[in-house]
């Protein structure tokens, strides 16, 4: 579990495409369940993916949730049971 620890991860211009922030060794336990707690800021037309998986195919998702980003900071928490287990999830 990472409680407590925090990462920060500033993008100053991204025009399209996919950003994938990876956070080696994160555990996961089938059936357990999990919250992901983030701040984000930004001009994004659409929903951005936040999920927890695998890291080599095929990249299941053990938890995952979709947020709307707007200009001004916001915290989000996405909030799942892990549909499978994983050592080195990410």
């Amino acid at each position: 579990m990472l409680q407590g620890q925090t990462q920060v991860i500033a993008t100053v211009l991204y025009r399209d495409g996919a950003a994938q922030i990876y956070r080696p060794q994160v555990t996961v336990r089938a059936g357990q369940s999990y919250a992901i707690t983030l701040w984000l800021a930004g001009d994004v037309d659409g929903p951005v993916s936040v999920r927890v998986r695998q890291h080599a195919a095929p990249y299941t998702s053990y938890v995952s949730g979709e947020v709307r980003v707007t200009p001004e900071w916001r915290r989000f928490v996405i909030r799942g049971r892990a549909t499978g287990s994983d050592v080195d999830a990410g």
